[in-house]
C-alpha cells in the first residue's frame, strides 16, 4: 500500500483531467461526425418525460418528480482554505 502523499493525490487529480478532456474532445467529434453539433441540435430533438405524453396514455400517478439533498451539495463547493471552490471547468456544450 501507498503512504499518502499530497503530491500523488495532485498528480491523479491532473491526470483524472486530462482523461476528461479527452473524453470530451472525443465525444465532441462523434457527434460532430453524426451531424448532432448545431446550437439547438438537444432541444429540437429533445423528448423530456414529464413534459411528453401519447395519445390515449393513461395518466400517471405523479406527472412530475422533485428531489431535495437536505442542503448536502453544499458542502461539496465550499471552501476551504486556499483551495478552489467547485468545479472550475468551463462547459462549451449547449446543454449547460
Amino acid at each position: 500500500m501507498i503512504p499518502y502523499c499530497r503530491r500523488y493525490r495532485q498528480a491523479l487529480a491532473d491526470a483524472f483531467d486530462v482523461y476528461l478532456q479527452i473524453i470530451q474532445l472525443v465525444d465532441k467529434r462523434i457527434l460532430s461526425a453524426l451531424g448532432h453539433d448545431s446550437e439547438n441540435w438537444c432541444v429540437l430533438n429533445a423528448c423530456p418525460p414529464c413534459g411528453y405524453e401519447l395519445d390515449n396514455e393513461p395518466p400517471l400517478v405523479f406527472s412530475r418528480m422533485y428531489a431535495m439533498d437536505g442542503n448536502n451539495s453544499l458542502k461539496c463547493i465550499a471552501k476551504i482554505g486556499d483551495r478552489k471552490a467547485g468545479d472550475t471547468r468551463i462547459f462549451q456544450d449547449s446543454n449547460y
